[in-house]
């Protein structure tokens, strides 16, 4: 019993004596060049290429083990990326008085802000000749604080009423292009995501190093908040359920590849 007690007590000591050999917490900034996407989640919504942008953040890695760590810190991610779809708009043409209404083919580009606080594990190699090697997996927890797009509109339909009829009719109105359109309301309040990443520091002294990795970013949210497009046929064109299109809840995803640059300390 005495033998096992002394055991325990130098078991204890000596992982003790271990903990006290590595820093518990390691702080740090960087930042977080990206290209960005959007990924429609309705066969009605077309992706139209990718971004690129750049944000930025401060790092912070609660260790429970040598290699071990909670990773986490406040992120200001810029992303975005360009859709096309259908709508139902009201719009006056130049030199008219009165409103119409049209079914354009709107592009937009969105350039949406979210702040970002990151729940993930990482892992750590011990250091390699001043490399240390790591890997991270978990959650990005988003919220939005500002987003805009830029919009281009191709006017395809016009709603005429002629003898008492009504219907939609090829239209010459020219395109129409908007520029930093304020939209944070029409974009999700919250944003959660994967967050997969691995790369390297590099030891400059004592505690202090240089960060670089290449993180991937998956949304699960839905981008859009109340937004309505309008269905199509096989060959892209507008469908009607009588004299009105038929309209559907708007639904993607944003995704981004980035690469962390960094220091800790």
């Amino acid at each position: 019993m005495k033998k096992l007690l002394i055991l325990l007590i130098i078991s204890v000591y000596s992982i003790g004596a271990s903990a006290q050999e590595y820093n518990k917490f390691k702080m740090g900034f960087k930042a977080t060049p990206n290209f960005s996407w959007i990924q429609p989640k309705d066969k009605y919504i077309d992706s139209e290429g990718t971004l690129a942008r750049a944000g930025f953040g401060f790092i912070a890695d609660v260790f429970f083990a040598e290699n071990y760590a909670i990773g986490t810190g406040i992120n200001i991610i810029n992303n975005g990326g360009r859709i096309s779809y259908l709508r139902d708009v009201s719009y006056t043409p130049a030199g008219e008085e009165n409103a119409g209404r049209f079914i354009v083919r709107q592009t937009r580009e969105f350039k949406t802000r979210y702040l970002e606080i990151p729940l993930t594990f990482k892992l750590r190699t011990n250091e390699i000749g001043y490399i240390t090697y790591w890997g991270q997996f978990g959650l990005g927890l988003g919220v939005n604080i500002g987003s805009s797009a830029d919009d281009t509109w191709d006017f395809e339909l016009e709603r005429v009423s002629s003898d008492g009829s009504i219907s939609w009719d090829k239209t010459e109105v020219p395109s129409f292009d908007d520029e930093n359109i304020n939209i944070t309301n029409d974009v999700g309040i919250a944003r959660v995501s994967l967050i997969m990443a691995a790369g390297i520091e590099y030891n400059l002294s004592g505690s202090t190093s240089i960060l670089a990795g290449l993180e991937f970013n998956n949304g699960f949210t839905n981008l859009h908040r109340d937004e309505e497009g309008v269905k199509t046929n096989e060959r892209d064109e507008p469908l009607f359920e009588g004299i009105e299109p038929q309209t559907f809840d708007m639904r993607s995803i944003s995704n981004m590849l980035q690469l962390n640059l960094g220091i800790l300390f």
